[in-house]
């Protein structure tokens, strides 16, 4: 029987799972009845769930769309348990947060003109990460993530540390008026929850 995937969690399962099932007993996953359209409202009711489900417990979050046979989520959930546990120990009471930073405005002098609008952009993204370094020291981790004019950046960050995190990302973004930050979240950890599926 096919399922869509919500999120690797710690178990035991809640009692009141309403639509949702829990399957295995160590590290669980988190299960639905597979969505017949994706739909924006889809997508927003996934993301709410995984949300819920991190209010009281460590996730793992799955991508929108996954979709697995149920003996097979049981054989991976097996195979897998020890580095499954270790992940959500790694993001146990701690949320997702982005920070966007672009350069707000064209440098004026260059030591060369750029040869493609790729070195341009990259160039540009170059100024914009050293400056983003002291965030790092409020995060547990950083994961990159595709770049445009900028850089975006998601950070690992304890829950009681959030105020601290935003505090942080506003001092930057005052010391630097150069530079646009913004900062979105808190999010679940979908960037600290790849590679295991």
């Amino acid at each position: 029987m096919s399922a869509l995937l919500y999120a690797i969690a710690d178990g035991p399962a809640p009692a009141d799972g309403a639509d949702l099932r829990f399957v295995g007993d160590g590290p669980v996953a988190v299960v639905g009845p597979p969505d017949a359209d994706a739909t924006p409202d889809a997508l927003r009711a996934h993301m709410r769930t995984v949300s819920e489900l991190m209010r009281d417990r460590a996730v793992l979050p799955v991508r929108y769309g996954t979709q697995l046979e149920e003996p097979e989520l049981e054989r991976l959930l097996q195979e897998r348990r020890e580095p499954l546990a270790a992940a959500l120990d790694r993001v146990r009471g701690a949320v997702e947060v982005a920070v966007h930073a672009r350069i707000a405005a064209a440098p004026t002098s260059e030591a060369a003109s750029p040869r493609s609008g790729t070195e341009y952009l990259m160039r540009r993204a170059g100024n914009v990460d050293p400056r983003l370094l002291p965030l790092a020291a409020v995060a547990r981790a950083v994961a990159p993530a595709p770049r445009s004019d900028g850089t975006r950046l998601a950070y690992l960050v304890d829950r009681d540390r959030l105020a601290e995190f935003v505090g942080a990302v506003r001092a930057l973004d005052h010391a630097h008026p150069d530079l646009e930050l913004v900062c979105t979240g808190p999010w679940p950890p979908y960037s600290f929850s790849e590679g295991w599926l």
